[in-house]
């Protein structure tokens, strides 16, 4: 009886909504600056599940080498993030100071961030080579980025790229920003992946609430377009779960789980995006962090400019009902 007693308990907790921030119990500060427009939310998200271990994003979405996303929605064991992770298990972990040293080199004294800096590449091989088409794509496409964009630094750019003579986007990364990722490290951890198929809310939720109970993040994809809208409609009953992706209208998309908390007798999750604007509907409550590094819960309506918005607290069932993908060590 005892037995059964304990085991009825264990799981109340596993599905109950703990109050829990990654942020504060665990000292998760994991830098969000800003992805950009280059479809490696995946790259992002699966770099945050190593935390300190220093799993470079970009180094993941090179060695998957296909950032556009691909559905399979027929194949259920197909998860983008899990294809990606086991990509970078073959080749192995590149220290990340190699290629930050790579990139500080190309750089030259340059201060645009990693993100700045992958975006200004795939500008360039992607969409257009010519200095001033390329000026005026990057100041079109992506202007809210923290450093502004100038004629003199694009130029000096295109004339480091020049010289390698590399045609191609991931030639020219072979050859320069990762061509000290040689003799790899091996990587060993596994990675768990669920929310593909047909399982219940309940389930997702036991599984959330345990990781988080274990103070480690989660990885999940869903439809963001369905999750952050004031009124958006909820995908709850397309079965399986990975149909919800192809969807048109899903804007599928991959975020980090770091908290969960209690308000108003409902559950929301703490929802780490991999960019650091204001994503989320104005009425979401999100948590964020101020210049002199401060946390504190606040209203994207009415932070003061340079706070950083470190993750939005969404309901619960948004989160669940509009989800495809679930991915955790």
């Amino acid at each position: 009886m005892k037995t059964l007693i304990f085991f009825i308990l264990l799981s109340l907790k596993l599905i109950c909504c703990d109050e829990i921030n990654l942020y504060i119990d665990k000292s998760f500060n994991t830098n969000i600056k800003h992805q950009g427009d280059m479809h490696t939310c995946y790259a992002h998200s699966l770099s945050a599940l190593y935390e300190k271990k220093e799993l470079h994003p970009y180094w993941i979405a090179f060695t998957h080498k296909d950032r556009l996303l691909h559905w399979s929605p027929h194949n259920l064991n197909f998860s983008l993030l899990s294809w990606a992770y086991s990509d970078v298990k073959k080749r192995g972990l590149c220290d990340k100071n190699l290629i930050d040293d790579s990139i500080k080199e190309t750089l030259n004294g340059i201060k645009y961030n990693n993100d700045q800096f992958f975006y200004f590449l795939q500008s360039y091989f992607l969409k257009a080579k010519a200095p001033k088409k390329l000026e005026l794509f990057l100041k079109k496409n992506s202007s809210d980025f923290s450093q502004s964009w100038k004629s003199q630094e694009i130029n000096e750019l295109i004339s480091t790229i020049e010289k390698s003579n590399d045609e191609k986007l991931f030639d020219y990364l072979e050859n320069n920003i990762f061509k000290h990722c040689k003799n790899n490290k091996t990587i060993n951890r596994v990675l768990h992946t669920s929310a593909r198929a047909f399982e219940s809310n309940k389930k997702l939720a036991k599984i959330i609430s345990a990781k988080l109970g274990s103070l480690k993040p989660l990885s999940i994809g869903l439809c963001s377009k369905k999750t952050y809208k004031k009124s958006a409609p909820f995908n709850k009953n397309l079965k399986p779960r990975i149909l919800k992706a192809a969807s048109s209208n899903c804007g599928a998309h991959y975020v980090n789980i770091v908290g969960s908390r209690k308000k108003n007798s409902k559950c929301e999750y703490l929802i780490r995006n991999s960019y650091q604007n204001k994503w989320a509907h104005k009425k979401f409550e999100c948590f964020c962090q101020d210049k002199n590094g401060e946390k504190f819960n606040c209203k994207t309506s009415s932070i003061e400019k340079g706070t950083k918005i470190l993750g939005c607290w969404i309901p619960k069932e948004r989160i669940l009902n509009n989800t495809y993908d679930l991915s955790y060590f």
